[in-house]
Parts: structure tokens; C-alpha cells; sequence
């Protein structure tokens, strides 16, 4: 951010565009597929493939990210043990 003299929102605007190639931003890319693999695998969850890639989003938006799919699959299993530790199962 300070090399380019861009904000935050800026260099994810970066990140989420499937054109921009650059060395410092394809970085960042594989260093949020890396971090997101790392969660799923505190979580015990190394059977999903995150599918890192670029997705639409709702509002038809490209985005980088785990595959809408996966992401559905992360949120219902969050609120699965989040229930299960409200009610003491866990």
C-alpha cells in the first residue's frame, strides 16, 4: 500500500480484480488462500476445498475468495457449533 500510495479499499479493489496480474497483489491473493486453508484447519475442516478463486457475488461483482458453495458450507457449520456450544453439546 505505501509502494502504490493506496488505501486499504483501493488494494482490495486490486485483489478483487481478475485483470491485475501484479506481483504484489497475486501475493496477497495466495497469502488469503493460505491464511483461510489455516482457519479450516484449526476448525478441523480440511475436508473442504476452499476453491479459491474468482466468484460473483450476490450483487453479480467479482470477488477473490473461497467458492460461494464452500462459503455456505463454513457459515452453517459455524452456526452449528456455535449452537452447539450455547446449549453445552460442546
Amino acid at each position: 500500500m505505501q509502494a502504490r500510495q493506496i488505501g486499504l479499499t483501493k488494494t482490495y479493489n486490486l485483489v478483487h480484480d481478475p485483470v491485475c496480474r501484479d506481483a504484489d497483489i497475486v501475493d496477497l491473493r495466495q497469502m488469503r488462500a493460505a491464511l483461510d486453508a489455516a482457519i479450516l484447519a484449526c476448525y478441523g475442516w480440511d475436508d473442504l476445498d476452499p476453491g479459491h478463486d474468482f466468484h460473483a457475488n450476490a450483487r453479480g461483482q467479482m470477488r477473490f475468495g473461497m467458492a460461494p458453495d464452500v462459503q455456505r458450507v463454513v457459515v452453517q457449520r459455524l452456526l452449528d457449533l456455535n449452537l452447539a456450544v450455547a446449549t453445552g453439546r460442546v
